[in-house]
């Protein structure tokens, strides 16, 4: 048997901003913590990410980036009042 190195492979994406096109009217905000994988024999590393839904349809994370979300949500079209 022989093995074959394998290297780690990090993909970067760049996304559009948050956009739903229509007045927000219920909103749902979740977050928790990520491990990232690390050489072997080193600590994990743990980073903070929040999610954002939009009427059920549209989400976002945000990782590490809690202003971003925050102007990401308050840039929408907000009802009065929205339902958390």
């Amino acid at each position: 048997m022989t093995t074959v190195p394998q290297q780690r492979l990090v993909h970067r994406q760049e996304f559009a901003e948050l956009e739903v096109g229509e007045t927000i009217t219920e909103l749902s905000i979740d977050g928790g913590k990520a491990r990232l994988r690390t050489e072997k024999g080193q600590a994990s590393e743990w980073r903070d990410y929040k999610a954002v839904t939009l009427n059920k349809q549209t989400c976002a994370a945000f990782f590490q980036e809690n202003d971003k979300l925050l102007a990401s949500v308050n840039a929408q079209l907000l009802a009065d009042p929205v339902t958390v």
